[in-house]
């Protein structure tokens, strides 16, 4: 891990202390909060500055269920467990028909990471367990962006190959990406219930639905393109690699200002907008019959993008490190 340094002036707290303050970014990267009691060692001529440990006895007893599907359909049934998922549920119960139950759990292994299925008290029962969820979204949120640039890559390779057994691999990846959605969101809900910022918290849910939105509309249009006739795909290759290849590149100047809490990137992207569109539609219009069915999925990717980089502008704005540093007082 780089080495991170800072100047901070020593500052006077009543008679017998002295005070530093300490970068809002590094707090949010370690966990500490307004409030907290955090540990000082001394090291001959080094002063150590420790972050809380996380107390048991401070985390909620866990959220248990027991779901009855004996009336439900699968994508019913699903959709339930996965909505207690994100709630933080750590334990549910569930019977119902063989044949419903086996299906949806087939599903759900796919979509919940850390999903343990145990069999249940009784027949046609089972009970579902859960891994915690981390306490940093941040490195969530990273393995998103990792997943969402092989998404990108594996479209642009379908579009240059022209093979369509490339889309195995892109639904392997898509079920991947909706499983780390579904972690970032639980995550985000136990870091209410903790007690953190929940401005951060916002911020994280935000942008985790921008790169699902901008996963959705990418994998569409890769199978959008795999349906078309193999003549009009070998027409079109070209210039649909040209538009993935720019979306990607915008896409990550935006993810990257965000991981990196760079409001200067984040500035750049932002004014490169009209560009960014002037520059699609003249794409676009080389299209021909296809342009519209196609800019249904690339404008999606344009506005998620430039969403997280106004995510990160605001949460730049509301680090005081941050105004000081951009935003000097005039005087």
């Amino acid at each position: 891990m780089a080495l991170e340094k800072e100047r901070r002036k020593v500052l006077r707290v009543g008679e017998a202390s002295y005070a530093i303050t300490i970068p809002k970014k590094w707090c949010r990267e370690l966990g500490i909060e307004v409030g907290d009691l955090v540990e000082l060692e001394k090291h001959e001529d080094t002063i150590i500055v420790r972050p809380p440990r996380e107390k048991v006895s401070e985390e909620p007893l866990g959220l248990r269920i027991a779901l009855d599907a004996t009336r439900r359909s699968t994508k019913q049934l699903v959709e339930e467990v996965i909505g207690a998922y994100i709630e933080g549920v750590s334990e549910i119960h569930v019977k119902g028909k063989q044949e419903v139950l086996g299906e949806s759990l087939r599903i759900l292994r796919k979509k919940l990471p850390g999903m343990v299925v145990l069999p249940g008290l009784k027949g046609y029962s089972y009970k579902l367990t859960f891994m915690e969820a981390p306490v940093n979204v941040e490195p969530i949120i990273e393995k998103f962006s990792t997943t969402l640039n092989q998404v990108f890559s594996i479209t642009r390779k379908l579009v240059r190959s022209n093979n369509t057994i490339i889309l195995d691999e892109l639904k392997d990846l898509e079920e991947e990406a909706e499983g780390i959605y579904y972690l970032g969101l639980r995550a985000s809900k136990k870091n209410v219930v903790r007690g953190k910022n929940i401005q951060d918290i916002i911020d994280s849910i935000i942008v985790l639905r921008d790169l699902k939105e901008i996963t959705d509309s990418i994998t569409r249009l890769a199978r959008m393109i795999a349906s078309t006739p193999s003549r009009d795909r070998v027409e079109l290759g070209e210039e649909i690699d040209k538009i993935i290849g720019y979306l990607q590149e915008l896409y990550e100047a935006s993810i990257s200002s965000y991981i990196s809490n760079d409001i200067n990137k984040a500035l750049t992207v932002l004014g490169k907008e009209e560009i960014v569109m002037e520059y699609i539609n003249e794409l676009l219009g080389e299209l021909g019959k296809h342009n519209t069915m196609i800019a249904e999925e690339i404008l999606p990717v344009i506005r998620s993008s430039m969403s997280i980089a106004r995510i990160t502008v605001s949460r730049c704005i509301r680090d005081k490190a941050c105004r000081c540093r951009f935003f000097p007082l005039l005087e």
